[in-house]
């Protein structure tokens, strides 16, 4: 499913090669079904992929997944200010991931999160 969204064979290479390629095919299939549109389930896709490449940096795996785990990340990235955002946005290697983490957990791969997370882009 991901063939869809990216034809440059380095980074197709990239995301199925990192920890969240066995889930992205099936993660962005879902994406597609609630309706986001081509580019937000690329740029949800390539979020994955930065945040797999933090995991393997910090030596955590796919399993060791929480809510905090991913706000400890988000925190890193920083947010992007402007006139018409004075609390900022998340840049694009953070956005979706909340989404990611529920996906998994409902397919049974991390431990269920405590909150029901919405899909929405932060």
């Amino acid at each position: 499913m991901i063939k869809q969204f990216f034809t440059q064979p380095k980074v197709l290479s990239r995301l199925q090669e990192g920890v969240f390629g066995p889930y992205l095919p099936s993660f962005a299939a879902c994406l597609h079904k609630e309706g986001y549109s081509r580019g937000c389930i690329r740029r949800h896709l390539r979020a994955a992929g930065h945040f797999g490449a933090w995991l393997t940096k910090h030596r955590l795996i796919v399993g060791d997944l929480s809510t905090a785990i991913v706000e400890r990340y988000i925190e890193g990235q920083g947010r992007l200010y402007s006139a018409c955002r004075p609390n900022g946005r998340l840049p694009h290697n953070a956005r979706g991931l909340h989404g990611l983490v529920e996906f998994l957990s409902l397919q049974g791969v991390v431990a269920p999160t405590n909150s029901t997370l919405i899909w929405i882009v932060l």
